[in-house]
């Protein structure tokens, strides 16, 4: 491996034990992320100073890019956990309600 594979390899590995090594999914999935933050902070000073009109819409951008990188990580490692949860409480919600005939599916004998 050369030198530039070694020490990409490298960052990559201390990022990702730099992720792994906090103490709540919310700070992991925060941390993960960050690459995305730094590149904003970045971009957002470069165009403070080359348009500064466009301060606003390159933060909004980044603020999104952000939340839409956390939402990603969020669904991919619990979002199957959370819909079978609502799934089940929906569920237990609809067992207590009455039941009411379909209108569908009339009682036997009567005609709609």
């Amino acid at each position: 491996m050369k030198a530039g594979g070694m020490f990409w390899f490298a960052a990559l590995a201390a990022f990702l034990g730099w992720v792994m090594l906090s103490t709540s999914p919310n700070e992991r999935f925060i941390r993960a992320c960050a690459p995305v933050r730094w590149t904003g902070n970045v971009t957002l000073s470069i165009a403070a100073v080359l348009d500064p009109t466009g301060e606003a819409a390159t933060k909004e951008f980044f603020d999104k890019s952000d939340y839409v990188c956390r939402y990603t990580f969020w669904r991919l490692f619990y979002g199957h956990a959370w819909e079978q949860e609502q799934n089940r409480l929906r569920g237990g919600f609809r067992q207590g309600l009455p039941q009411t005939p379909s209108a569908a599916h009339p009682p036997s004998g009567r005609r709609p």
